[in-house]
């Protein structure tokens, strides 16, 4: 792959490789050792464009280069082919320059710095952070004060999402609710997510749900998808 869009995918790989590499408690594995790994991150540009735009001021020409590039990435479990994180992430960027335009990496390098880093962090389950919106509130409830607390890291979720849905039960109150779906959602029980979280939406019609509802619909479907080869290429990582 060539031309500007192959430099962002090359970008990204070196730029993956090298997080992995300086991180003590990860190995990069060749791809003839693969059955030694633990995971495997894939993933490849699902859109890119990118347009021009020309201006002369004060007898000088300045170019505005945009670049639009929507990446999806995965971790997926080497033994169990079970895909065990996706994401796809968006960069939309413009840069101002005189003379003449900008190639695409040059405008979109710092994002791409960023996204390396991102990308690497899934394979460190005690750093990722809860993406999804959960609600923290003021509350007198003991267990929910509990189940907050326990929300912020990823190994006590299943615990948080629990207490959760005890409050829930008890007090039908639309945080409680709403929180125990996402967690079902970021525990991966995306079928029993679709199903409080539609209860959820019925009940209460909030917009935080029904973005929800269409985040977890999208996840099961993606899963239902089969692992392809992918544009980026496959890294494997064993911890």
């Amino acid at each position: 792959m060539g031309g500007e869009r192959g430099s962002i995918v090359h970008r990204i790989t070196k730029r993956v490789s090298q997080e992995i590499e300086e991180d003590p408690n990860l190995v990069l594995i060749n791809k003839k050792n693969a059955d030694q790994a633990d995971y495997l991150i894939g993933g490849g540009i699902t859109s890119f464009d990118t347009y021009i735009d020309r201006e002369k001021k004060d007898n000088r020409k300045y170019c505005t280069k945009g670049v639009f590039v929507s990446i999806r990435y995965q971790l997926v479990d080497v033994k169990t082919k079970e895909i065990v994180y996706t994401e796809e992430r968006y960069i939309d960027r413009q840069d101002t320059r005189e003379g003449s335009a900008p190639h695409a990496i040059a405008v979109v390098s710092d994002d791409i710095d960023m996204l390396a880093k991102q990308i690497v962090d899934i394979t460190r389950p005690h750093e990722v952070k809860v993406t999804e919106r959960i609600y923290l509130v003021e509350t007198k409830n003991k267990d929910f004060k509990t189940a907050c607390k326990l929300a912020k890291k990823s190994e006590n979720r299943r615990k948080a999402q629990e207490l959760f849905a005890k409050v829930y039960a008890d007090e039908g109150s639309y945080q409680t609710g709403y929180n125990s779906a996402v967690l079902l959602f970021l525990n991966r029980d995306f079928e029993k997510a679709m199903e409080e979280m539609q209860a959820i939406e019925e009940k209460f019609h909030t917009k935080e749900a029904q973005k929800a509802l269409k985040r977890i619909q999208e996840e099961i479907e993606y899963q239902q998808k089969p692992v392809q080869e992918t544009s980026l290429d496959s890294m494997y990582l064993r911890f």
